[in-house]
């Protein structure tokens, strides 16, 4: 079967090593008759403009890179897919595991799958249909969305894999500057733990299907899609891609000795309810506090102010991937 592909490659991935393998991926799949375009992304914000308009000429949109690239794809075809009013009427998101992180494709298999793995997944691989996360900052809006002030309101955007507030973003700004020395697990593992000597922690209060409230000083907010972040570790091991639901990890913030007894179980199996973890399960969840706080989306950092709320909410069934076989 003739699949028609279009492959967005981020130039930093691999230490700028993605467009050679989207070149290498191109020529293997044209020469077993598939239909392959090749782009590049050049800023942020270009892996879903691309994917939002190859989704409805294409097969297959396939993300080259890690974690970031695979959020900015995902987000453009499940943009066309709700225009479409259904997945199957788009593209699929294929991905090929080649960035720092790549904690969905670890979710997506059983274990993680080769290059070679990924690439027989692309030609014959069967699509899966898996759930989003939909993340919407809320609060004052500007008249325009420009210029000084809160961001607008309503401001959306999908998570793929999970969505991070507190530590999680710490530890995701401080992997940036790390990695000039470190990579893989080791720069996740030194940049968790000068934020978990730092990282300031507020008072939070959340709201769990519109009924349940929840406050504290949580260390972590954590909201999953899938079971892995950061390189492998694991705040929320039962999540599953495709059971709509949320999964959330709620970590109180105590001493840095306690947080980091509580946290030592990421490095292995992750962690699970115990004194200072709490797990529930939602549909959306409302998390609200009086500072201006990051959160984490796919490994992406963003920023609300003191004067929104983030409210998260699983959309079931929302775009289909491509599995590696």
């Amino acid at each position: 079967m003739t699949r028609r592909f279009a492959l967005v490659a981020n130039p930093r991935a691999g230490k700028g090593r993605a467009p050679e393998l989207a070149g290498d991926l191109a020529r293997v799949l044209a020469a077993g008759g598939h239909d392959v375009r090749t782009e590049t992304t050049a800023a942020p914000g270009d892996g879903a403009r691309i994917a939002y308009f190859r989704a409805f000429e294409c097969d297959a949109i396939v993300a080259l890179g890690g974690d970031g690239t695979l959020h900015e794809v995902a987000n453009g075809v499940a943009r066309a897919a709700a225009e479409a009013g259904d997945p199957g009427r788009v593209a699929a998101v294929g991905v090929v595991p080649f960035g720092g992180g790549n904690d969905y494709i670890k979710a997506l298999c059983a274990r993680r799958p080769t290059v070679i793995a990924a690439l027989q997944g692309l030609r014959a691989g069967p699509r899966r249909r898996v759930d989003l996360l939909r993340a919407r900052r809320t609060g004052p809006a500007s008249p325009t969305g420009h210029g000084p002030g809160p961001a607008p309101a309503a401001a959306e955007e999908y998570a793929i894999n999970q969505v991070q507030v507190g530590y999680g973003g710490a530890v995701t700004e401080g992997v940036e500057a790390v990695r000039r020395f470190l990579h893989g697990q080791a720069a996740y593992t030194v940049s968790g733990l000068l934020a978990l000597a730092s990282h300031e922690v507020p008072e939070y209060r959340l709201v769990l299907d519109g009924a349940r409230a929840v406050a504290g000083r949580f260390l972590e907010i954590h909201v999953a899609n899938g079971p892995f972040c950061g390189g492998g570790a694991s705040f929320t091991p039962q999540a599953r891609l495709d059971d709509g639901l949320l999964d959330l990890c709620l970590v109180e913030a105590r001493s840095f000795a306690r947080n980091f007894r509580t946290l030592l179980p990421l490095l292995g199996p992750g962690l699970k309810p115990r004194d200072g973890v709490r797990m529930e399960r939602a549909r959306r969840v409302r998390i609200d506090t009086d500072v201006e706080f990051t959160f984490v989306l796919d490994g992406e950092v963003r920023k609300a102010s003191a004067a929104e709320r983030l409210d998260v909410e699983v959309a079931p069934a929302a775009l289909d991937v491509l599995v590696p076989v």
